[in-house]
């Protein structure tokens, strides 16, 4: 694993209405992550696509928009993408509904001690390593493979050329 996929883990993209619970979260995980903050939900996805964030943290109500649907969305983008909601809503229906649309975790506001966030961001960027690790296991699996697979393609003898090649007894087989 190199040590720029380690720090990529670390980029935290969070998503909240609330400059003041943008800044809060920031001083509490800029020890251990990188946190970059975006107040307007609409620049979120473009964020995303641009940064490669792995990790996010978003608030569920954000004035006109709901930040279920970004999860929705940023799952369909990137299912990879890891979503931890953070948000004021305290219900059985928030958290219900942000695990079944893919969220990692539900943490409620107001975060009077960050050890939760921290210990939940922490297991997420773990995740994330832990599937980087078995891709690239797959990939240099598959790459061993195809060069076998070269190598032995490369010691198969070459049909002489100039000459039209009949198997023995497929003239019967045309008609």
């Amino acid at each position: 694993m190199t040590s720029k996929l380690a720090h990529t883990v670390r980029n935290v993209l969070h998503v909240d209405d609330d400059p003041n619970m943008l800044q809060l979260v920031s001083k509490y995980l800029s020890k251990d992550f990188n946190v970059q903050s975006i107040v307007d939900p609409t620049q979120a996805i473009d964020h995303l696509v641009s940064s490669g964030c792995r990790l996010v943290i978003l608030d569920i109500q954000m004035g006109e928009y709901n930040g279920l649907d970004l999860l929705r969305t940023i799952k369909r983008l990137d299912g990879g993408i890891l979503v931890v909601m953070l948000t004021g809503l305290v219900s059985i229906e928030s958290v219900l509904v942000s695990m079944r649309d893919g969220a990692e975790a539900c943490l409620f506001k107001p975060l009077n001690d960050p050890k939760e966030l921290i210990e939940t961001m922490e297991e997420c960027a773990t995740k994330v390593l832990r599937w980087h690790r078995s891709v690239n296991e797959l990939l240099s699996r598959r790459a061993t493979e195809n060069s076998r697979m070269r190598q032995s393609v490369s010691t198969i003898p070459a049909w002489p050329t100039g000459e039209a090649h009949v198997m023995p007894g497929s003239s019967n087989l045309i008609h």
